[in-house]
């Protein structure tokens, strides 16, 4: 049973780190020259409620991921999450929000996310890019380009449909003053 389950950790960190690999992609390369920062590390044992919370998602049961995502984000004490285990927390928070048609619950955790401290460079670039795209489908076109600015600043080497975008945002963004 145990091998079991280390095999299904194992297939959701694999789906995981494949929807992380393809945003990279998206988005465009450049991240060979990212400055480094020092992440604190992801513990066993938030990895596994993550493990769990992402199966759940995985599932559509978007009730049980939040509420395991919920009992993680509310640790306190010794049992507190470091910065990075909570910005995952928040991450796949927002993307079970998101799954549900929640989009402005899901850019607030996709907010929570990019105010942690010393997450990995990679990861604010994605969430960024992810809340200018979320800021668009609410008809936030000041806020989108402020938004995609910033990312742009961020990104080494932004791809074509990186600058469509924003040309999109600012088309719109015209139209609506």
């Amino acid at each position: 049973a145990v091998m079991f389950k280390k095999i299904k950790c194992s297939r959701v960190l694999i789906r995981w780190l494949g929807l992380v690999l393809t945003l990279l992609a998206m988005i465009g390369s450049g991240y060979a020259q990212e400055k480094t920062r020092k992440t604190p590390a992801l513990t066993s044992k938030v990895y596994e409620k993550l493990a769990i919370a992402q199966e759940a998602v995985d599932k559509e049961e978007y009730q049980q991921a939040l509420s395991v995502l919920n009992q993680l984000a509310a640790q306190s004490g010794k049992r507190k999450l470091n910065s990075y285990e909570l910005a995952n927390v928040h991450n796949l928070r927002a993307f079970a929000l998101f799954s549900q048609d929640k989009l402005k619950e899901s850019l607030t955790s996709y907010r929570q996310v990019i105010s942690q401290p010393d997450i990995p460079l990679a990861l604010e670039v994605n969430t960024r890019f992810t809340i200018a795209q979320l800021l668009m489908m609410e008809e936030q076109w000041q806020v989108a380009v402020k938004e995609l600015n910033q990312w742009f600043v961020l990104s080494e080497a932004p791809g074509a449909k990186a600058y469509a975008l924003r040309a999109q945002d600012y088309d719109q963004l015209t139209k609506y003053k």
